[in-house]
């Protein structure tokens, strides 16, 4: 792997663990901007990279198309699908295998996740003695985790 590449995926790193710390903080509200400074670390990576045009524009217009429809029929929160298109972004510029693998850990984790809620919620309804419509719980730690084994995996740290 080139190591002048690292850096977005130490600041990636950083970023996430930021944004992890304010989900569960302030109740998954968070300060999208850290986003946004990933987006243009993302756009960086142009600098260090010999991409043609029409991987560009692709592995973009995909990531904005992703980032609306994730947004559009609401399965993750809008600052999570940030994160998740400056990701895809990212590990598209770089290697299409490397975005292979960090939605494939991407995968396992979100379902193994959504597993353990729907069991921490029947508890939660347990102890409670009453039924539980919808319960919003933090999800920018699954993305963390995954963007972290994703950079083990690369040998970027």
């Amino acid at each position: 792997m080139n190591p002048a590449l690292n850096y977005w995926f130490f600041f990636g790193t950083f970023f996430l663990i930021i944004l992890t710390y304010q989900d569960f903080k302030n109740k998954r509200v968070v300060d999208d901007r850290s986003n946004y400074v990933m987006m243009g670390l993302s756009l960086s990576l142009l600098s260090h990279l010999d991409v043609g045009i029409l991987l560009l524009l692709s592995v973009l217009v995909v990531s904005f198309v992703l980032r609306f429809f994730l947004k559009k029929f609401s399965l993750v929160g809008e600052s999570d699908a940030n994160a998740l298109a400056w990701i895809f972004y990212g590990l598209g510029l770089i290697s299409v295998f490397k975005l292979v693998w960090f939605f494939f850990f991407f995968s396992i984790i979100t379902a193994a996740y959504f597993g353990l809620s729907k069991l921490y919620v029947k508890l939660l309804e347990k102890h409670q003695k009453r039924k539980i419509d919808k319960v919003f719980l933090p999800f920018y730690h699954v993305i963390l985790l995954s963007f972290v084994l994703s950079a083990l995996l690369f040998g970027a740290y």
